[in-house]
């Protein structure tokens, strides 16, 4: 039974390249072509022949499908040829650590967002397949660095949330003491001493 191993991987920028090796295959190696396959979902891959029983995959990662990026999903290479699929590919485990070392993730959205390749193998012991996961992460922005005012709000509204009732609120309670009761007006016996006098001196009685 053919098989099928990735015995290479490499990358230009988002350019991914997969080498497949096919061994055992007894038909024409030039009817083989490629599929990535997750479940029911399935998305034929650019290959061409570069050796007798070697084929090169090339998978742009960011516009893949409907100039989309390759879709959330952990991925099987499956190598077919007309209407019959051959097992998925596998990996050397004796080259396994070069998985995380070849798998990538890609920043954008100023580092908001992040798109992530990474390879792996199944749970499978004896003959384990080759997985190419792919997934987006998301962060929140946060308070505008273009609105540095907004930023200064949010951050003045924090403290006094955390620091209780603002001085202004707690004394403005003092104004709200009722004003003391109006006295009525008495007379300054001096004053009208003093008056009286005046008047006398000047020849002018009341």
């Amino acid at each position: 039974m053919a098989r099928c191993l990735v015995a290479a991987i490499s990358w230009e920028r988002i350019h991914l390249s997969l080498t497949a090796v096919v061994s055992d295959f007894t038909g024409d190696p030039s009817t083989l072509r490629f599929l990535i396959v997750d479940g029911e979902r399935e998305f034929p891959v650019n290959s061409r022949q570069t050796g007798a029983d070697q084929h090169r995959l090339e998978i742009n990662v960011t516009n893949f499908q409907d100039r989309r990026q390759v879709p959330n999903g952990t991925w099987q290479i499956v190598p077919v040829v007309g209407e019959e699929r051959l097992p998925a590919a596998g990996f050397d485990l004796k080259a396994a650590e070069r998985l995380d070392i070849d798998s990538r993730t890609f920043l954008y959205d100023r580092n908001r967002s992040a798109y992530v390749i990474a390879f792996g193998l199944s749970d499978d012991d004896e003959n384990p397949e080759f997985l190419m996961r792919t997934y987006q992460l998301f962060r929140s922005a946060g308070p505008s660095k273009g609105r540095p005012e907004e930023a200064a709000r949010q951050a003045t509204r924090a403290a006094g949330a955390a620091a209780g009732p603002a001085p202004q609120a707690r004394q403005s309670r003092l104004f709200d003491l009722a004003p003391p009761e109006p006295t009525a007006w008495q007379p300054d016996p001096v004053r009208l001493r003093n008056a009286h006098r005046s008047r006398w001196q000047s020849g002018t009685r009341s």
